[in-house]
């Protein structure tokens, strides 16, 4: 979710969604929990620390049915790996996880498999080409149903971005 907490944000602003939350630093939860009671949105987001940072989905789900997981994973294997330094000072965690975001991907895969009732539509976000190519054939092997798309028409500076989804369930989007 991030400190932020952008996409709660945005969901119920926009789309009235309602959300469960998860992140594993306690700055972060603490920031969304401050941004999400200034805005009265008790109701609609509900924040959960992920007490094991080597883990995504367990332990924070509970009996619920969800239609939808976003999902921003750190992009790099360690600080070290960005190779333009930032100007704005991410917090570690946030930026860097083991293997980096394909490592973070294979981990969600690999936990979606045990919840394939739970959540309709699995999504996440990825930095790199390179990752997005490796994920999208490792994925088909897994999955009933798998979407991808570039952010946006037009590139935009430097950055591009690509987004996943996928479904154990037959369904359609």
């Amino acid at each position: 979710m991030g400190a932020s907490c952008i996409f709660p944000l945005i969901g119920v602003n926009e789309f009235q969604w309602e959300f469960l939350g998860t992140d594993i630093d306690d700055r972060a939860i603490k920031n969304a929990k401050e941004i999400v009671n200034k805005n009265k949105l008790d109701e609609w987001i509900k924040i959960i620390k992920q007490g094991d940072p080597k883990k995504i989905l367990e332990g924070v789900l509970d009996k619920s049915k969800f239609d939808l997981l976003i999902c921003n994973p750190p992009f790099y294997h360690s600080v070290d790996e960005r190779k333009i330094p930032s100007t704005y000072k991410l917090n570690p965690v946030e930026e860097s996880t083991e293997g980096g975001e394909v490592g973070f991907i294979q981990r969600l895969l690999q936990e979606s498999q045990k919840h394939k009732e739970d959540i309709r539509w699995y999504t996440t976000l990825i930095g790199k080409k390179i990752d997005f190519e490796f994920i999208n054939r490792y994925i088909k092997h897994f999955v009933v149903d798998v979407k991808q798309t570039r952010m946006g028409t037009i590139d935009q500076g430097k950055n591009r971005r690509w987004v996943i989804a996928w479904s154990y369930l037959d369904s359609t989007i």
